[in-house]
């Protein structure tokens, strides 16, 4: 799927869908994982409800899947980051 032919519903939900998995595997151990995917989450419910995110939350959820990505102790967390991460480079009109 190119980013031109994403559904904003379908990519939002999949960036849901993958936060509640990483959120549920996570073991809790490290902080990035447990706090970083959170905070994500919390910022992902706005673009589910329907908005769009600030130039400033974008910078925001792009720091903390960065610092997720590089941060956790496993593969759960660092998978995590970086698909959020790669998410928001592929389809930055859908957030």
């Amino acid at each position: 799927m190119h980013s031109s032919d994403a559904d904003p519903k379908v990519v939002a939900e999949l960036a849901r869908s993958f936060l509640a998995l990483v959120r549920a595997e996570s073991c809790g151990e490290c902080l990035p994982c447990w706090h970083g995917v959170r905070q994500i989450a919390a910022v992902f419910e706005k673009v589910d409800n329907g908005s769009s995110l600030s130039v400033e939350e974008l910078a925001t959820v792009g720091e903390l899947a960065r610092t997720v990505g590089q941060g956790a102790k496993c593969g759960v967390g660092r998978i995590g980051g970086r698909l959020v991460q790669d998410l928001l480079s592929r389809y930055p009109t859908v957030f």
